[in-house]
């Protein structure tokens, strides 16, 4: 393939192919790049060069331009639409280049954003399940915790019963607790006082009485029975602070 020369007065409109740029624009160029003038052909190269990847069809059009040889005795616009065509073609090869790698670009980076989505997505799954199972496992010890206390509350609640009932039937029971009484009327007052108040109707007097105690090693055997029937308060505040007080060194004994 090559073009002859035409006279430098042949008619021609250039600027009419340039500017050609509507739905026809391409089979024009592709139509114009097959003139056997130099001077079409060279317009069109100008032209087609613009559309970057669009013109991909040209391209081996251009590629039969740039690689034919030129005849005997071509003339300067030979050479010149050889060299368009050339430049032409490099261009529209880039631009394909360009668009591929982009296009490349954009398929990486959307895998890599699905990539990330799934991850943070299962991060979210994994801690939603460690907080939930934090969760059971809490309940769960708060619910044993609570099944503890209720089952020694129940114990405490039938020994209190069963002491009550032994101490009303057992005439051994009923001396012994006049003894106790005895034994009572004749504390020091401090002493009697406190007694008087871990018996009182109101469990927190009752607690705060315990409290008051500085150990119960030592005390007298009226304080130590009044201590062990505490033990089975139903107030599981006032049983705590019996067991409080039986803990406790005398402070008399403290160095």
């Amino acid at each position: 393939m090559w073009l002859r020369s035409e006279p430098a007065s042949a008619p021609f409109d250039a600027e009419g192919v340039s500017t050609a740029y509507d739905e026809e624009v391409l089979p024009r160029l592709l139509k114009a790049l097959a003139s056997p003038s130099p001077l079409i052909v060279r317009a069109a190269c100008s032209t087609v060069r613009k559309l970057g990847a669009a013109a991909a069809p040209a391209v081996p059009i251009l590629t039969a331009i740039a690689e034919s040889p030129l005849p005997r005795g071509a003339d300067i616009q030979q050479e010149y639409a050889r060299m368009d065509a050339l430049h032409a073609l490099g261009d529209i090869l880039a631009e394909i280049e360009r668009v591929r790698q982009r296009e490349i670009r954009l398929k990486e980076d959307t895998a890599e954003q699905e990539r990330l989505r799934r991850e943070r997505e299962q991060l979210l799954l994994d801690a939603e399940r460690r907080t939930a199972l934090a969760q059971a496992e809490a309940q769960a010890r708060t619910a044993e915790a609570e099944a503890t206390r209720a089952a020694a509350d129940a114990v405490f609640e039938v020994r209190r019963l069963d002491a009550a009932t032994r101490g009303e039937s057992d005439p051994k029971v009923q001396g012994e607790h006049e003894t106790l009484a005895r034994e009572e009327a004749q504390l020091d007052p401090t002493l009697s006082l406190l007694l008087q108040a871990a018996r009182d109707p109101d469990s927190g007097v009752r607690e705060a009485a315990w409290d008051s105690f500085g150990g119960l090693q030592d005390q007298p055997p009226a304080v130590l029975e009044a201590a062990r029937v505490a033990l089975s308060d139903e107030e599981p505040a006032v049983r705590r602070a019996v067991a409080r007080a039986l803990g406790r060194r005398p402070v008399s004994s403290c160095s």
